[in-house]
């Protein structure tokens, strides 16, 4: 697999996240200068990274330096004076060098995320961490919610393409739940949902791999370091599994019949375009 040699290079990679944010920059950590990437294609170059927020010194807690040390996905949200900045950190390397490519937005007007928030930076949470927050979590199937999808995915494909790695997605779909609400009602609809995540939890709980809930009957997988035929056997393992269980609802046996598509997202060389992704998650 031909490595990233050349920041051009990874530049244009950028460009699969670009206009979703407000700001996009490349910071190594080592000497702190950030190139700022602009939408038109040009670059300013070589300027201090602190100096975006109007600093004299280094951050406290330099969020690059954590996601370069940790080769993970980093978020945080920074008030500076006034505004309010949710930023996802995403690590890689050209020629042993550790950069890291910064993906900010202004959130100052999203209520939700800047409730009760301190005057001082928030702490900064690695992936996992970040998977365990409260917001981010669907209340019903305590499966990842829409807003996860929306924050992480975009950059867990950004982290795949500049690190030369392959990521696959599967959408998997309780069968027959409006069926089963049909005939049983809504508390035995809900029992099969609840009992379906919590066994599709089982399977991913201590992996790099993650799951959420798009809508009613339909989950996601998301597939770290997984090409398209490594998911599908991980994939076909869990829905074949799954439809050998049953759950006990009102008085009745309702199997966990599901079934399941595979996409490869990234391939190492390339990704598919958002909006597509978007458009096959139900999205758009």
């Amino acid at each position: 697999m031909r490595p990233i040699n050349h920041l051009a290079e990874a530049i244009e990679k950028i460009k699969l996240v670009e206009g979703r944010y407000d700001v996009i920059r490349i910071v190594e950590p080592a000497t702190k200068k950030a190139l700022l990437i602009k939408e038109d294609g040009n670059i300013s170059n070589g300027k201090i990274c602190y100096h975006l927020w109007d600093g004299d010194t280094g951050c406290q807690n330099c969020l690059s330096h954590k996601a370069a040390d940790e080769n993970d996905l980093i978020f945080m949200s920074k008030k500076v004076k006034g505004k309010v900045y949710k930023i996802t950190a995403v690590p890689f390397s050209i020629d042993d060098r550790s950069l890291v490519v910064e993906l900010i937005k202004d959130v100052t007007n999203n209520v939700n995320i800047t409730c009760g928030m301190p005057d001082t930076d928030s702490a900064m949470l690695n992936s996992e961490e970040h998977r365990l927050r409260l917001d981010v979590k669907d209340e019903f199937t305590n499966l990842f919610n829409r807003k996860y999808v929306e924050e992480t995915l975009p950059a867990e494909l950004l982290k795949a393409l500049l690190n030369q790695e392959s990521l696959s997605l599967a959408i998997v779909s309780l069968d027959h739940l409006h069926q089963v609400i049909a005939e049983y009602g809504y508390f035995a609809g809900d029992r099969l949902a609840m009992e379906f995540a919590d066994e599709l939890k089982k399977y991913f709980a201590a992996s790099r791999h993650w799951v959420a809930r798009l809508s009613g009957e339909r989950f996601m997988i998301c597939l770290n370091i997984c090409d398209k035929d490594i998911a599908g056997i991980i994939t076909n393992k869990v829905t074949t599994d799954l439809s050998a269980k049953e759950v006990i609802a009102t008085g009745k046996r309702i199997p966990l019949t599901c079934s399941s598509e595979v996409y490869a997202v990234c391939d190492g060389q390339s990704c598919i375009p958002l909006d597509e992704l978007l458009e096959i998650i139900g999205w758009v």
